[in-house]
């Protein structure tokens, strides 16, 4: 990894990805590294809510 200096890629990745989807943070989303976890008890939400975050990325 040093070689390639790819040090700090992941950070500056979830800080992006952070900024992107700011709006969403904390109310049904959580990232976590490279991994952006969706929630909520409704399906029908729950659909909306990857539609909302696929179409912000």
């Amino acid at each position: 990894i040093f070689l390639f200096k790819l040090i700090n890629r992941s950070t500056a990745f979830q800080r992006l990805i952070n900024k992107i989807l700011i709006e969403y943070l904390d109310k049904f989303i959580i990232i976590y590294i490279n991994n952006i976890l969706i929630y909520n008890n409704n399906i029908a939400e729950y659909k909306l809510y990857i539609y909302l975050v696929l179409k912000k990325l």
